[in-house]
C-alpha cells in the first residue's frame, strides 16, 4: 500500500510539474485514429482500427456484403507481417515486411491466395537519402518477373517525388504541416511508403496535392482538402471534385 501511495505521489508531482505545452504534446503523441469512413455516391466504406498501446492490432474494412480484416504482427517496434481475412474468415492475403540492419524497410512480399499470385518489392536505400523500389511479380513461391523500377525522393521526412526508371512518368507531392491520422502508430513510418506500385502516401503529415507528369508535360493534378480538430489531426477530407468524403474519428 505504501508503494502504491508513493507511486501516486510521484505521478502527481510529474503532472503538476508539466507545463500546458508539455501536456498538450503528450496528448497529441497518444492520439490514434479509431474509424475512417469513406463516402462515395455509390457506397460507404468503413475502416475500424484497434490497438495494443500504440501498436496496431487489427483493422477491418467493410461495406455491403464485404469485409476485410487485417491482423498485425510486430517484432519489437517493427511491423513484420499483416494477414488479411475475408468475410468468411478465410485467409486471402499475407504481407511480409523485412528490414535491414538499420531497421529500414528492405522488402515487402505480398501473397494473394485466391489468385495464387505474389508480388515482391525490394527497397535499396541510397547514399543521397533516396530509395530505389524494384517490383517483381510471380506466383506464391517465386516472384522474378521485373515489373518496375522507381526512385523515391524525400524532403522533411515525406515523399517529395517519385520517378519511373523504366518509364516516363514522374510524381511530385506536397503536404500540410498537420498530423497524419496514423502518425502515432508504432512502426507505420517505416512501411508508409512500402507500396506495390507508383503512388505516394503520407508519413507524418497529410498529402494535399500530387502532380503526375510525362516528360515536361503535366498529366493531371489532384488536390486534397482537409478540416482539422483542435490537435491538428484531420476530421474530414475531400478531393477536387468533392465526390468522395472521408471522415476521421479518434480515440
Amino acid at each position: 500500500m505504501k508503494i502504491i501511495i508513493r507511486l501516486l505521489s510521484l505521478l502527481f508531482v510529474f503532472f503538476q510539474s508539466c507545463s500546458p505545452s508539455e501536456s498538450d504534446s503528450t496528448a497529441q503523441n497518444s492520439i490514434l485514429v479509431k474509424r475512417i469512413v469513406q463516402t462515395t455516391p455509390q457506397s460507404e466504406y468503413i475502416s475500424d482500427f484497434t490497438y495494443n498501446g500504440l501498436k496496431m492490432v487489427q483493422s477491418t474494412q467493410s461495406t455491403t456484403n464485404f469485409l476485410r480484416r487485417g491482423v498485425y504482427t510486430y517484432t519489437g517496434d517493427l511491423v513484420t507481417k499483416i494477414d488479411y481475412f475475408d468475410i468468411d474468415d478465410a485467409l486471402i492475403e499475407t504481407r511480409i515486411f523485412n528490414y535491414n540492419s538499420a531497421n529500414k524497410i528492405a522488402s515487402i512480399l505480398k501473397l494473394l491466395y485466391q489468385s495464387e499470385s505474389g508480388t515482391r518489392v525490394t527497397f535499396n536505400h541510397n547514399s543521397d537519402g533516396s530509395v530505389t523500389a524494384i517490383g517483381y511479380s510471380g506466383d506464391l513461391i517465386n516472384q522474378n518477373v521485373l515489373e518496375y523500377n522507381n526512385t523515391i525522393f524525400f524532403s522533411n521526412g515525406e515523399i517529395s517525388s517519385m520517378v519511373q526508371n523504366m518509364g516516363n512518368l514522374s510524381l511530385t507531392c506536397f503536404y500540410d504541416n498537420k498530423n497524419s491520422p496514423f502518425k502515432n502508430v508504432i512502426g507505420f513510418d517505416e512501411i508508409a511508403y512500402a507500396n506495390d506500385g507508383f503512388f505516394a502516401t503520407s508519413i507524418n503529415h497529410n498529402l494535399i496535392q500530387n502532380n503526375l507528369y510525362q516528360p515536361g508535360v503535366p498529366v493531371y493534378t489532384t488536390n486534397y482538402n482537409f478540416t482539422y480538430d483542435s490537435n491538428d489531426f484531420p476530421l474530414t477530407q475531400t478531393n477536387d471534385n468533392a465526390e468522395v468524403l472521408i471522415t476521421y474519428t479518434y480515440y
